[in-house]
């Protein structure tokens, strides 16, 4: 996480996913102490992986939770080289500014989907073959 900007009483919240297989990933943010009514906002996202076999798109798409489940505000498609198998990419690092959020507060009942309404998810497609690890770390607040 980079330097952010965050609104006076705002809660900073983070999160992160890792595979050892390259698989794709997820994590999702929200606040869950006494945050009934609180909005959540994703200020950035960082994604790391081993290279694949062969140069490859990964698209990343952001998801806030209603009760019936996920609903997508928005979709990235970023290019990953091929380099040596196993090699580290380079860390693609994306803040969003200003940041996106959820249209639904958080109120404390879990969505269809498991995370309490009002919760942003974002996940990432797998690298490709050949690709061993991922990493994704988000981070926003709650407002």
């Amino acid at each position: 996480m980079t330097g952010f900007n965050v609104p006076q009483g705002a809660v900073v919240l983070t999160a992160n996913a890792s595979s050892n297989t390259g698989a794709a990933i997820a994590a999702t943010i929200s606040n869950v102490s006494g945050t009934v009514g609180k909005t959540i906002y994703l200020a950035g996202f960082s994604y790391q992986s081993t290279s694949a076999t062969a140069a490859t798109v990964v698209q990343a798409t952001v998801t806030y939770f209603n009760a019936a489940g996920a609903v997508t505000i928005g979709s990235f498609d970023y290019p990953v080289g091929a380099v040596a198998p196993g090699t580290m990419q380079a860390p693609m690092v994306i803040n969003l500014d200003p940041p996106m959020f959820s249209p639904l507060p958080q109120n404390g009942i879990a969505s269809g989907a498991g995370p309490n309404i009002g919760a942003i998810n974002i996940s990432v497609s797998a690298p490709g073959s050949g690709a061993t690890a991922t990493a994704l770390n988000v981070w926003g607040y709650s407002l």
